[in-house]
Formats: structure tokens, C-alpha cells, sequence
């Protein structure tokens, strides 16, 4: 394993179950577990006292300390602390003759497109409807001008629930007139 950044906790353990490990030499390690009141999880309490020497094992498990590179290079934790420099992969592959390769995509990133339509991207020009195009909106956009156009419908009475509300109304104020009229009372206007 190649510890590139720091490395504290359930990575160090982890990675002491690896037969070859590299570092870089300003890189923090250690098994902070005793900082919480708890012994070393992952692995950390069987690979730490087997993998090193008594002394460097009660010194990270007992400690808690962090250390960095070059002193875990001295406490034999790690093969080799590498110059900062040389952290990257292809300084790495070339210090120990492996060949250098391009460095693939993370995760599902080059085996298919994915596209979040809520996830706004670097660069993304938002262009206008000009003379009858089609404009490229983002979906906020599109909902807002959905919600403008709404508003204007209803304000203009030309919407189904304005229609119904209308309606309502017109029934509302009939009830009144009819109810006026039996008692003797003007009617309320609107």
C-alpha cells in the first residue's frame, strides 16, 4: 500500500495488513484509538504487535501519538518513506520499475455517461429563446417560467381552477341575492 496522505485510525490498521507499504516522508500515521478510550479496531490489536517489533507496538497502541514518515521508517511500520516529491504514482512505479500508466477514471466515471440534471456544471452557458430557437434551461429555470406562465392564466380567469373558482363565486353570490330577497335586506355587492 501506498500512503500518499495521512493515514490515522482504521486506515493505519488496515493498512498493516498489507506485506509491502510505502509513505511519504511528512505523511501522519498512527493508531489514535487510546485519544477515544477504545483498543485499536480493524485488525489494529492482532497485525500491530505482529507486524513490529514490542517496543515500536507499544508505542503506537499505548501512545496514541502521531508520527510522521521518517520516524515510522525508523519504527519499521513502513518499508520506505519516500521524498514528497516522489509521493506520486509514477514517481512510485518508476523508483521500483513498474511502468507508468495513465491514471484511470474513479469509480463508474468513463464506463457510461451519467448526467444529473440538478448538478449544475463548470462552464454551463444559459442561453435565451432567440428568434424561435429552443432554449437550453436549466430545470429551475423551466419551473420558474412554468410558474410565470401559470400566474399570468390565472390572473387572467383562464385557468380550470379559475374557471371553477368563478363559478363558485357566481353560485356564492346567487345564495346571497336569494337569501336577500326572502329576508328583505340589500344584497352585498361584490
Amino acid at each position: 500500500v501506498v500512503s500518499t496522505q495521512s493515514t490515522v485510525g482504521a486506515g493505519f490498521c488496515v493498512a498493516m495488513f498489507c506485506d509491502l507499504r510505502l509513505t511519504g516522508q511528512t505523511v501522519k500515521l498512527g493508531a489514535n484509538f487510546l485519544r477515544v478510550g477504545i483498543s485499536p479496531g480493524m485488525g489494529g490489536s492482532y497485525t500491530i504487535p505482529t507486524k513490529l517489533s514490542d517496543q515500536a507496538s507499544k508505542e503506537i497502541i499505548l501512545t496514541g501519538r502521531l508520527f510522521s514518515g521518517e520516524e515510522a521508517e525508523r519504527m519499521g511500520v513502513v518499508m520506505r518513506a519516500l521524498p514528497d516529491k516522489t509521493q506520486e504514482s509514477s514517481g512510485i512505479n518508476a523508483e521500483y520499475g513498474g511502468e507508468e500508466r495513465e491514471v484511470k477514471a474513479k469509480g463508474v466515471e468513463g464506463l457510461i455517461e451519467i448526467s444529473n440534471p440538478n448538478r449544475a456544471r463548470k462552464g454551463q452557458v444559459k442561453t435565451e429563446a432567440v428568434a424561435g430557437q429552443t432554449a437550453q434551461l436549466t430545470r429551475r429555470q423551466k419551473e420558474e417560467l412554468a410558474r410565470q406562465n401559470y400566474q399570468k392564466l390565472q390572473s387572467e380567469c383562464k385557468t380550470e381552477q379559475a374557471q371553477k373558482d368563478l363559478a363558485r363565486l357566481a353560485l356564492i353570490r346567487k345564495q346571497r341575492e336569494e337569501q336577500a330577497g326572502a329576508s328583505g335586506t340589500p344584497a352585498l355587492s361584490k
